[in-house]
């Protein structure tokens, strides 16, 4: 089981919690030795279903269902209204906001599916952003494929960022995964229909960085 202080969210037929960062969120294939926040939560929760995930370096809202019934719902009728994360990008961005509209492939079949992402700076740092992106779609690495194509990739973002300035910044700071938070869900409750907006309090990591970080 996981600490009690980090259930964000609990009726009979949700289960909200916070991911930490590095932590999986459903076992797979090339990490299966470790253990994933959806295992912990299993013994106490046996009918729980995965409705959506998060990456391994990612933290933040994460949304489960009690049952497989109540998990098809979510998904086939588009419950999950909107996510919300917060970044820490390469560079300075120039523009205080913007929308990235650019088709991402598909989990399933690799077919290109429109995909987009707003995005808002909230604080420009030393050579990097915070920055504030929201998303209806949920594409596999849609945020950091966004940030990566308009030239400001997730700093230590192994998969899209610049590994020059990934490395720098490892060195200098001594860390090795990227900073990409999930700060608030919104969705329609299956069952009652009620709004439910659920947010994720940023890691210390993420916030002592950001301090270390400003001009």
């Amino acid at each position: 089981m996981i600490s009690p202080s980090r259930i964000l969210y609990e009726d009979d037929h949700l289960l909200v919690v916070e991911k930490l960062p590095r932590e999986l969120s459903v076992a797979g294939k090339g990490k299966v030795e470790k253990k994933s926040l959806y295992d912990y939560l299993k013994p106490d929760y046996p009918g729980l279903t995965v409705v959506h995930r998060l990456d391994y370096e990612t933290s933040g809202v994460i949304v489960f269902a009690k049952s497989s019934k109540v998990a098809e719902r979510i998904v086939s009728d588009h419950l999950l209204k909107q996510k919300t994360y917060l970044a820490l990008v390469n560079g300075v961005m120039r523009k205080s906001s913007g929308e990235i509209s650019k088709k991402l492939q598909s989990r399933s079949d690799g077919e290109r599916i429109d995909a987009t992402s707003k995005y808002k700076v909230l604080e420009r740092l030393e050579g990097l952003t915070l920055v504030e992106v929201t998303l209806a779609s949920g594409r596999r690495h849609q945020v950091r494929q966004h940030l990566a194509m308009i030239r400001h990739p997730l700093i230590l973002d192994a998969v899209y960022g610049d590994d020059h300035y990934n490395q720098m910044f490892q060195k200098a700071f001594r860390l090795s995964h990227f900073f990409l938070h999930a700060v608030i869900i919104e969705l329609e409750h299956p069952e009652t229909g009620e709004e439910i907006v659920v947010a994720s309090p940023l890691p210390k990591q993420f916030e002592q960085i950001v301090r270390k970080c400003r001009a």
